[in-house]
């Protein structure tokens, strides 16, 4: 309890000191947990399924032969699933599932957009969903029938039993048979709505031979192995398709449920678990150097202290722990303070997250904090504790002010290292994400707005809302379209005439005749008649698909769906995200009439003259008076296209509030560090004031005692900048490129920013009076 007081006045003693080094334990303490449990977070997706060690999703991965290309897929054929269960005794359960995104749910006059799948019976036996009412594994197998989620319940029917009450969803009425417990936050596969894979048997191909739009899932029996199904699958295929397994084009293999997030999906995400993980222990660091070079320079009017405690009689084993609990006291009130700024700060957090903080914060991710705090007491306390101790009484009347002076100087060296490094990435991150927010697409995708139309009554539905709203004259221009280019289009074998291997994959876009109007992309060879493409078999390519295969306009080549005429060559432009290169494209007529395949559901893509809410509010209820049984809804395609880069966009922010702190950080540790030297060296500027020194002079001496040790630490953080923005910067087809001005950027604000902290703190000492300053000494 004796000891505890000590340490409590040591504390008050030199608050001034003490509320720096509590600063920096909060900031690091506070960042650091926060990213290392959300890298926690995303290395749990689908972990909560207590079968997640036998469950495996089906991908494919498409193969063209001549030129070694390969497009992985995790979609596959309707009748995988059937067939692995019926002919793989190792297979326990196989699912059959489609995703669809938001649907509209209409209850009397209140439309309603959650997040649908179509499952068959086995869904609910495979995954472990709980289910609070109902029987999915039989009710599941009538059409109409649908089963919601709790959320869905509470928004939509309040207090009721919403057992047997029924909806009306995209032109159809169903019946909701059950309700199953809200889902996790940490599951790639999200939904609030399962609906009947039965509804889809006589509205979609179900084949061997196409319709690749079903996710097939599948779980093992006890003791089975991945390798032993995927041995089986040549076999498999080959009873339902004609040939050998190895010139198919595509082959099978099984995906670990526990992977599909981290490793098949397409954000990158163990890049940014990496990344996140590197800034946090960064900032980490930081803190934990700034805290032990803010302790050192106490060390002078510490000694002291010290020397009385052990001319009392203190070991050097007492004044370790001394020091060591003084620590921990401050780390104990910094955890508080995180906490509660965390808290204040919890709704910009989760808005930047996109995941609530109980989530990250629940029982399975408290050993984090433990482990950050545990940490940060080694790497901030055992240092200084160390020193502290090992001062001996004679030390004390030698006036030890100059000692541990190369400590000091590699701490705040590393300092700078690190605060570079994270200045020079924000400069380069930040570079990246306006090269892809600004780059040109090949197409204008200002003032465009889609709807997405459910095929139904022979596609007239998306043709009679065109024909209507392009007679408004804000609007400069409609198109229906199967797919957007934003991603996740459809692909096309593409093979020579005369040959019998496929050449290449193109990009596939079923489009009416005005699509490349409204995207503004310009037709630059052939045919320009519009009429001539509304006929079958009819194709626009684009330059990178010539670059594949020599063609002119008029010449013939096969796809999967026939012998095609190239009609005409359009430029270039993107079709997915910039984080993949330029594909090939083909663009056929979409005949809604006479489909080549069938369409579930097609978009009504409108540019505007001019965008404003009331013609936008025109918009929706033109769409909704001509469709009042689906409830469709109005898209901002610029939205749409910037949330391919919501993770660039949300890096850029992490580093930019990491560098932020860390360099607040390093700052709280230079103006520590120029005190301490003033303090050592009074007597000398002193005495150079009264030989003539001017005010420059003095601040010069510091400057440069400080600025040959920016000279040769901060080229260290600009290579480890250099090296992790290569890194970063490979996931990208369209990429900046690395020139010296980003780190010649990063190298003048870190130094201007030293400059300016030297130069403030050390103008009151080069003012002081030199009179007093040596009668003080």
């Amino acid at each position: 309890m004796k000891r505890f007081h000590y340490i409590l006045r040591g504390i008050f003693r030199f608050r001034g000191n003490a509320l720096i080094r509590l600063i920096s334990l909060v900031l690091g303490l506070g960042v650091a947990v926060l990213l290392f449990t959300y890298d926690a977070f995303q290395l749990s997706f689908d972990t909560f399924q207590p079968e997640a060690n036998r469950i495996y999703r089906i991908g494919m991965w498409f193969r063209i032969m001549e030129s070694k290309e390969s497009d992985q897929s995790p979609y596959t054929y309707q009748p995988v699933a059937a067939s692995m269960k019926a002919d793989m005794p190792e297979v326990e359960w196989a699912t059959c599932v489609l995703n669809q995104g938001e649907e509209g749910y209409k209850r009397e006059e209140n439309i309603f957009h959650f997040r649908t799948i179509y499952a068959d019976t086995v869904f609910f036996r495979l995954f472990d969903y709980p289910v609070v009412s109902g029987k999915p594994e039989e009710q599941l197998g009538i059409k109409e029938n649908i089963f919601i989620s709790e959320k869905f319940a509470g928004r939509v029917f309040g207090e009721e039993d919403p057992v047997g009450k029924t909806l009306m969803s995209e032109g159809e009425e169903y019946t909701v048979a059950g309700v199953f417990a809200d889902l996790p936050d940490n599951t790639h596969l999200h939904f609030d709505v399962v609906k009947s894979f039965e509804f889809l048997r006589d509205k979609m191909f179900m084949g061997w031979r196409g319709g690749d739009v079903f996710n097939t899932y599948i779980r093992l029996v006890k003791g089975a192995l991945p390798e032993q199904v995927e041995a089986r699958i040549p076999d498999m295929v080959q009873k339902y398709l004609e040939g050998p397994y190895e010139k198919m084009g595509f082959k099978m293999t099984l995906q670990p449920l526990s992977e599909l997030y981290t490793k098949y999906s397409d954000k990158g995400i163990m890049a940014k678990v990496w990344l996140l993980s590197l800034l946090a222990f960064v900032i980490l660091l930081v803190s934990a150097l700034n805290y032990v070079l803010i302790s050192l320079s106490s060390l002078v009017i510490k000694a002291r202290l010290i020397g009385v405690h052990k001319v009392n009689g203190a070991s050097r084993g007492d004044i370790f722990r001394m020091f060591i609990a003084e620590t921990g006291v401050l780390l104990l009130v910094a955890l508080l303070i995180s906490g509660g700024m965390l808290l204040v700060f919890s709704q910009t957090i989760e808005v930047q997250l996109h995941v609530s903080l109980p989530v990250f914060f629940a029982w399975r991710n408290l050993w984090i904090i433990g482990m950050v705090s545990i940490l940060l007491l080694l790497l901030a306390g055992v240092l200084p504790a160390r020193i502290f101790s090992s001062v001996s009484v004679m030390q004390v009347f030698r006036q030890t002010s100059g000692g541990r002076k190369v400590w000091k100087r590699v701490l705040l060296g590393t300092q700078f290292v690190l605060a570079v490094f994270l200045i020079t990435l924000l400069v380069i991150f930040n570079g990246q994400y306006d090269l892809l927010v600004n780059k040109d697409l090949g197409y204008n995708p200002k003032n465009l707005f889609f709807a997405q139309i459910l095929n139904t009554t022979e596609g007239k539905e998306a043709l009679r809302i065109k024909n209507e709203l392009k007679h408004f004259p804000f609007i400069k221009g409609v198109t229906v379209v199967e797919s957007l280019p934003l991603g996740g289009l459809s692909g096309n074998a593409i093979t020579p005439l005369g040959e019998s291997r496929s050449l290449f994959s193109t990009r596939w876009i079923p489009a009416d005749e005005d699509f490349l109007e409204v995207l503004e992309v310009p037709i630059l060879e052939g045919n320009r008649v519009k009429e001539e493409f509304q006929v079958a078999r009819r194709a626009i390519v684009n330059q990178q698909f010539l670059k594949k295969l020599k063609l002119q306009p008029g010449e013939m080549f096969r796809s999967d769906y026939g012998e095609t005429v190239l009609l005409s060559i359009c430029r270039d432009f993107n079709v997915s995200s910039l984080y993949q290169p330029q594909d090939p494209l083909m663009l056929e007529y979409l005949d809604l009439e006479n489909p080549i395949v069938d369409y579930l559901s097609v978009y009504v893509l409108v540019r505007l003259q001019k965008v404003t809410s009331e013609n936008l509010a025109i918009i929706r209820k033109t769409i909704g008076t001509m469709i009042p049984n689906q409830q469709p809804v109005l898209y901002s395609y610029e939205d749409q296209l910037m949330d391919n880069y919501a993770d660039v966009y949300y890096m850029r922010n992490v580093v930019l509030v990491v560098g932020l702190l860390a360099f607040a950080i390093t700052v709280l540790g230079l103006i520590g560090f120029v005190g301490d030297e003033v303090a050592r060296r009074t007597k000398e500027i002193a005495i150079r004031k009264v030989s003539g020194a001017t005010v420059t002079n003095v601040i010069g001496l510091l400057w440069k005692e400080t600025g040959w040790l920016a000279l040769f630490t901060l080229p260290v953080g600009l290579v480890c900048a250099y090296v992790l923005s290569l890194r970063w910067l490979e996931q990208f087809a369209v990429k900046l490129s690395l020139s010296g001005w980003f780190f010649a950027g990063g190298l003048s604000i870190t130094l201007s920013i030293i400059l300016l902290t030297v130069t403030f703190r050390s103008y009151h000492a080069a003012m002081a009076n030199p009179v007093k300053s040596l009668k003080s000494e």
